[in-house]
């Protein structure tokens, strides 16, 4: 059973050591270490870093809030339709 999880999840392979720190870094500091390695040739404010934090978690909850949104409307409009039966097939005379 425990080559199965290894397979499922292969972070498992990793030492102890690793895993623990990449579980106990939050994501503004794996940001941070993300944005450091990708433009290494500027520097990057813990102020820069909270902005671009700030962005990402606001882009994420308009996100949420739009799925939401459209889920909401969507079962309005399922509501509606089922409950009027609307009949499209109407003879001609």
């Amino acid at each position: 059973m425990e080559d199965l999880r290894l397979i499922a999840n292969p972070l498992l392979l990793a030492s102890d050591s690793r895993s623990r720190t990449i579980v106990n870094e939050s994501f503004k500091e794996k940001l941070h270490k993300l944005l450091s390695y990708e433009y290494s040739d500027i520097y990057l404010s813990d102020k820069t870093i909270d902005k671009i934090d700030d962005y990402i978690i606001s882009e994420i909850n308009e996100l949420m809030i739009n799925r939401i949104i459209n889920d909401c409307i969507e079962s309005c409009i399922d509501e509606v339709i089922n409950k009027n039966k609307f009949d499209f097939c109407i003879p001609f005379e």
